[in-house]
């Protein structure tokens, strides 16, 4: 038990950092709209929980794992700007064969290439059993 974090603060760190891997599976499986979305939402509470919970003496771990977190964000991010490009295209009626929607999906699956590479080092146990064990969580 690392001294200074509260039993809610563990708590709820594990569980983010488990659904950070639930979410990084799915976004490796399809990285749809909402499944990119998800990650993005949980990579965010995880980086707080990070701030808040994670005792002084283990800044290098911390800093390790959120700079992991931070390639994952703008790779996810990257798909999300396509995402939402593509939705006000849509909605100001552009036709879908438009070379510029063309050139924005042609994008978006370059984005949603990279993102399933990073979300990859996130998914699964291995990743959660390692940093639960650094943060003594």
């Amino acid at each position: 038990m690392t001294p200074g974090v509260s039993d809610f603060g563990r708590e709820r760190s594990v569980t983010l950092l488990l659904r950070l891997a639930v979410c990084a599976g799915k976004v490796q499986l399809d990285p749809d709209a909402e499944a990119v979305h998800d990650l993005r939402v949980t990579i965010r509470r995880l980086n707080q929980a990070i701030r808040i919970f994670v005792p002084g003496e283990q800044r290098r771990d911390a800093r390790k794992i959120r700079r992991m977190l931070r390639k994952v964000m703008d790779a996810a991010g990257e798909v999300r700007d396509r995402d939402i490009a593509l939705q006000l295209l849509a909605e100001a009626q552009v036709p879908a064969r438009a070379g510029l929607m063309a050139a924005i999906e042609d994008q978006r699956e370059t984005a949603r290439a990279k993102v399933k590479r990073k979300a990859a080092k996130l998914a699964g146990d291995e990743f959660v059993n390692k940093w639960k064990t650094r943060f003594g969580w």
